[in-house]
């Protein structure tokens, strides 16, 4: 898979699409690293597909026997209420056979907010790996973090993209409203930047924080946010 991956990685422009770049890949990528020396396993999912341009990176990182969701709107347009991404099925599929050919994701035509994802086969038994990217209002990210916390296996991380995007402020408002609740939650921030803001299960934070800081050059800064040392992803 790695040879797929770098040929991906070299083409990804052609997929239309935000949420991944090649900065971000290789933080994505790192973070696989870290979970596989970690020994954590289990799906990948994602919220928010448009044209699969994240998507298509998380179905090559899959391992074997792991499993792929990936959930949108697709045909629904009338209920993205705030014009986030405009996803494709038709065009998923057909970047999806072009760059991550022989790969069987669960692709889900829905609305996370009318969903139970305890009740969807590829998740039941816990994702590793999770970038939510759909709707952008306040209550469809709570609604998504808490879904996805619910089906988070041991060691899983969840990326949320536009956490710092000044046309989408829903998007922190939720992320705020759910760190400042975190003393039950079982996610904490361990990064930030590049418009992400990435969590982990509390019980391999640090762990992932000090592979981040050991694992990408030039060294980037830390920054103190809800008592927790997250790492500065943008360059300084």
């Amino acid at each position: 898979m790695r040879e797929a991956i770098a040929h991906y990685l070299g083409n990804m422009n052609q997929v239309d699409g935000w949420g991944i770049d090649d900065d971000l890949a290789r933080i994505f990528l790192l973070l696989d690293d870290l979970q596989r020396t970690l020994g954590v396993h289990g799906s990948l999912f994602e919220i928010g597909v448009h044209h699969g341009r994240t998507a298509i990176l998380l179905s090559l990182m899959a391992r074997p026997a792991e499993r792929c969701v990936f959930l949108d709107l697709f045909d629904r347009q009338d209920e993205n209420i705030d014009n986030s991404g405009r996803g494709n099925l038709e065009t998923f599929r057909a970047n999806l056979a072009r760059w991550a050919p022989g790969t069987a994701p669960e692709i889900i035509a829905g609305n996370s907010l009318n969903l139970e994802f305890s009740s969807i086969a590829g998740l039941v038994h816990g994702v590793r790996f999770a970038h939510i990217d759909g709707g952008h209002y306040k209550a469809v990210v709570l609604n998504d973090l808490d879904k996805t916390e619910a089906v988070l296996g041991p060691g899983g991380i969840v990326v949320v993209d536009d956490f710092l995007h000044s046309g989408f402020l829903g998007v922190n408002e939720a992320c705020n409203h759910y760190l400042r609740e975190a003393g039950g939650r079982r996610l904490l921030p361990i990064a930030t930047g590049k418009n992400k803001l990435i969590l982990a299960a509390r019980s391999h934070a640090q762990r992932y924080r000090d592979g981040l800081l050991a694992g990408l050059k030039p060294q980037r800064q830390v920054a103190e946010f809800y008592g927790e040392t997250l790492v500065c992803l943008d360059r300084f």
